[in-house]
């Protein structure tokens, strides 16, 4: 039960974005108060924008007020839009409504009153659909409840809570630009709204993550269509790839491919020698390696990796050798590249101040330490060698992966909640 809990809080760490539930990383604007512009006269906000005083007599529909909030809910890249408000005092009548509503609704109706707005009324637990006729919903509610709204963008559909509890679903095929919106028409009725700052009531995060289940369910259901053999061989050659070659020996005798994949296994095993010698900062032994096993690569000096070697090189120099060796080395091996053009020169400004400095460690460019660095280039020589050999750069299975990730990052961008609510990483670890 406590691995439950530990794998369902890890699951919702940082997806709830105040009001709204969202795995994208973008830049999105979202409610997170109430507009004191956008609003009836009959209604005041408080400097922080989320408590609204009702003003008006609230005697006949005439006296209705409502506001919207400062921004509409995203369209995109949100799989749920949620948000609260506590009934500070009821007032007179009790005739309290909350909802949403789109731009071009008057504000002085409470929501779902007007077509293109959706509420809930407090005074007798109706739901309005857009118009001045409700129909039998949920609970009356009064001083002290907690109201919230729901939208679910991924189904479509739209529900209420009161005071922590779902009280079903109101609305369906939700679609369209709204924005949360509070009405009041009882005399001295005051609310209070909560876009995220302050923890719900309503667990929406436990809610959300029932959702992901449901819909990660549906997915893992979908029959892949493919053969074994042909799943077999895009694991091998990632294996291979990314040199984990014990591991693609282990595999490939597994499901009867080890003879087959004998060439490829040798040209994994070199490939991840050279590059574990580069991880290590032994360039020179690396450079000796490519001279035996890839003497083509390194007849060009025009070859990029072949540069950023070199490059790497100085590095490596940098952390023992004296200022005359590291400038002897430039001048010998980089001297060459300072007029191909704008790649190299970039990437010799990077290096070249390492003849500057007589301990690099405790200059402002001591980050050219770092192992990442090596990683980066130990990486990239690996793309090279694979693309020398007639391959891609990237093995199947990262292509397809990436090719996945593209896709849900547009369906999140171009659709509405869809591709919000699951992560690649989710299926793949489901």
């Amino acid at each position: 039960m406590e691995n439950e809990k530990v794998m369902k809080n890890r699951a919702r760490k940082k997806l709830m974005r105040g009001c709204v539930w969202t795995i994208s990383d973008e830049q999105m604007a979202y409610p997170t108060k109430w507009n004191s512009v956008d609003k009836d006269e009959k209604l005041e906000v408080s400097e922080n924008g989320l408590q609204v005083s009702y003003t008006g007599e609230g005697k006949s529909d005439r006296d209705a007020a409502s506001l919207r909030a400062d921004s509409p809910i995203p369209q995109s890249g949100v799989a749920l839009f949620y948000c609260e408000v506590k009934i500070v005092c009821e007032g007179e009548s009790k005739f309290i409504g909350l909802g949403l509503s789109q731009k071009n609704v008057e504000l002085n109706r409470l929501p779902g009153s007007e077509s293109h707005s959706l509420g809930y009324h407090i005074d007798d637990g109706f739901k309005f659909p857009g118009s001045g006729t409700g129909c039998t919903y949920g609970p009356q509610c009064s001083t002290g409840d907690v109201i919230g709204v729901c939208w679910n963008l991924e189904q479509n559909n739209m529900f209420f809570t009161k005071n922590g509890k779902s009280i079903g679903v109101a609305f369906s095929n939700v679609r369209g630009s709204y924005y949360p919106s509070v009405g009041l028409q009882s005399c001295g009725g005051v609310v209070l709204g909560n876009f995220g700052d302050s923890p719900f009531v309503f667990d929406i995060e436990g809610y959300a993550y029932g959702e992901k289940q449901e819909t990660l369910s549906s997915v893992m259901q979908v029959r892949v269509p493919g053969s074994f053999d042909t799943f077999s061989e895009i694991i091998i050659t990632y294996l291979l790839h990314n040199g984990y070659i014990e591991t693609a020996k282990a595999y490939a005798a597994d499901v009867g491919k080890l003879e087959q994949i004998g060439d490829d296994l040798e040209f994994a095993s070199k490939c991840k020698q050279i590059c574990d010698l580069v991880r290590r900062g032994e360039i020179d032994e690396a450079m000796q390696a490519l001279q035996t096993d890839f003497p083509s690569m390194l007849k060009d000096p025009k070859v990029k990796i072949v540069f950023d070697l070199k490059c790497q090189q100085l590095v490596e120099l940098s952390r023992t050798n004296q200022i005359e060796d590291r400038l002897a080395f430039a001048q010998e091996h980089l001297h060459e590249y300072q007029d191909m053009g704008e790649e190299y020169s970039k990437g010799l400004a990077d290096v070249i101040v390492l003849v500057a400095y007589p301990d690099l460690e405790q200059s402002p460019y001591s980050d050219l330490l770092e192992e990442s660095r090596r990683d980066k280039v130990a990486e990239d020589l690996n793309q090279a060698l694979q693309v020398s050999r007639g391959k891609l750069g990237r093995s199947t299975l990262e292509r397809l992966v990436s090719h996945c990730e593209e896709s849900l990052r547009d369906l999140r961008r171009y659709t509405t909640g869809h591709g919000a609510i699951l992560s690649l990483r989710d299926v793949l670890n489901g």
